[in-house]
């Protein structure tokens, strides 16, 4: 709302300042080009532990905001749950692919005040510390501390005043999932998981996938009890398909959101036997297997299988593997390869670019 008055010629009424942590090294700051939004070099040369690295300024556009309340009912439709501080970090994160947060405001700008510089603002501030993994053992996201230059995420950075209301909402509530699944992956795999599929099942509720039968929807992602009911006739079959669907339809939606926005393959790829298969079905198939550990760990508290939870070392080559090459056990437990469907890295890596592509699909309508 803040950026739509800045567009619609408000003036400024002040401004705020918050600090920004990462342990990326960052380059590139934008001038003018994000107003009113704006970042600055904190110039933090500290080693590669998170650091106060980004200073993000934003006008304050608005004023206080008014409106009348119905006390006769609930309205949250525009709840973020977050200042505008947290909520620009989001999308920064988001869209430069690394673990950026906001620590609070440092810097208060008022309009009524004479002194042009402000006055500092550090009462509610808190250091932000990447959490690092427990024991010694391979980075699950070995990107996501690169050196970022910032020039290139302004192309959608900018996208974002455009957006309607609702749509910006939707965008910033999946990338609040992916920023907090990006955060704490070191240290908490089975939490990176689960956040960043439901950052992208946040976009894929409000997409519209090609429509499909209730019949074709269960023997698209529930083969088996597909195979179970069809010998019992059209009917109980069609029954059976309809009592299912809300639950398979929510299936259905994130594997189309990922697997219709499907990017080019990464720059850096491993030895053929550890990529997979680059295609949107074949994709789809292992994002139904993703989807399925989510649903086990988030409603019958079954944990994400452990390879997943872990980077094997790979000696042959310098990039990180995309899929397991075979079963897997740990302890008392173990996994067919077909449980195993890819990476973190990998599911990252298409989760993001499927919430960048969506980015620029909201900017068009």
């Amino acid at each position: 709302m803040n950026a739509k008055a800045k567009l619609g010629g408000l003036p400024s009424r002040g401004a705020e300042e918050w600090g920004y942590y990462t342990d990326a090294r960052v380059t590139g700051f934008p001038t003018h080009e994000l107003e009113p939004y704006r970042l600055f070099d904190a110039m933090s040369f500290g080693g590669d532990e998170s650091h106060l690295r980004i200073m993000c300024r934003s006008e304050n556009h608005l004023g206080n905001y008014d409106r009348e309340i119905d006390w006769t009912g609930a309205d949250d439709t525009t709840w973020l749950g977050m200042d505008t501080g947290e909520e620009y970090a989001a999308l920064l994160s988001l869209a430069t692919g690394r673990r950026i947060r906001s620590g609070g405001l440092t810097r208060t700008f008022r309009s009524d005040d004479p002194d042009p510089r402000g006055f500092p603002d550090w009462a509610w501030h808190r250091t932000r510390t990447v959490p690092t993994a427990t024991r010694d053992r391979n980075r699950l996201l070995p990107y996501a501390s690169d050196p970022v230059d910032l020039q290139e995420a302004v192309d959608l950075l900018a996208l974002y005043p455009y957006l309607t209301g609702k749509r910006a909402v939707e965008l910033v509530r999946a990338a609040r999932q992916y920023q907090l699944g990006l955060w704490v992956a070191e240290e908490d795999p089975e939490l990176a998981w689960l956040r960043l599929v439901s950052a992208a099942e946040t976009m894929a509720a409000y997409s519209k996938p090609k429509k499909i039968s209730h019949v074709e929807r269960l023997r698209e992602y529930h083969h088996k009890l597909y195979q179970a009911v069809e010998p019992a006739g059209e009917e109980t079959l069609k029954a059976a398909a309809a009592a299912i669907a809300g639950h398979l339809g929510a299936t259905h939606k994130f594997v189309r959101f990922i697997a219709d926005r499907i990017p080019e393959p990464p720059i850096r790829r491993p030895d053929l036997h550890l990529q997979i298969e680059w295609a949107p079905e074949p994709i789809g198939e292992l994002l139904k297997v993703v989807y399925d550990h989510r649903s086990s760990a988030l409603h019958g508290g079954k944990p994400v299988p452990g390879p997943l939870l872990s980077q094997r070392e790979n000696v042959e080559t310098a990039a990180p593997p995309e899929r397991f090459e075979a079963s897997m056990g740990i302890g008392s437990s173990n996994w067919t390869v077909e449980q195993l469907p890819m990476t973190l890295q990998a599911f990252e890596y298409l989760v993001r670019s499927a919430l960048h592509a969506r980015w620029r699909e909201l900017a068009k309508q």
